[in-house]
């Protein structure tokens, strides 16, 4: 470097202390602006905590809900293998109708065939 006089080498001094003074700038606002990101990071894991924490009652209701829902539809399975078809039910009224009538003194003594409408639900 060739040699400087005092008012060059002022000059560079002052180039140099913009240049530091820059630079702290730009450092002080990348800190700030990762102490935000932090902060919302913070506040984004406390709202996951908190749902995750709501989650857990909702999922033990749905549990509940279902075993009562699978509860119910096994009962109405169990109701619904014992119903009878209408051909069914009808064919065992008219035999009915018929046994009544055997028992009847010979006299009276008349098959009758009834037919019973049922009506279907």
């Amino acid at each position: 470097m060739a040699s400087l006089t005092v008012t060059q080498l002022a000059e560079k001094i002052d180039e140099l202390m913009c240049e530091i003074v820059s630079l702290e700038t730009a450092v002080s606002a990348q800190t700030v602006l990762i102490d935000r990101l932090r902060s919302e990071a913070d506040d984004l894991q406390s709202q996951i905590q908190i749902l995750e924490d709501d989650k857990e009652p909702l999922a033990e209701e749905n549990k509940q809900n279902l075993n009562i829902t699978r509860t119910s539809l096994d009962c109405l399975a169990e109701k619904l293998s014992s119903v009878k078809p209408d051909e069914e039910i009808q064919d065992e009224e008219e035999v009915a109708v018929k046994v009544k009538s055997q028992e009847e003194p010979k006299k009276n003594r008349k098959f009758i065939k009834v037919q019973v409408e049922v009506p279907r639900t």
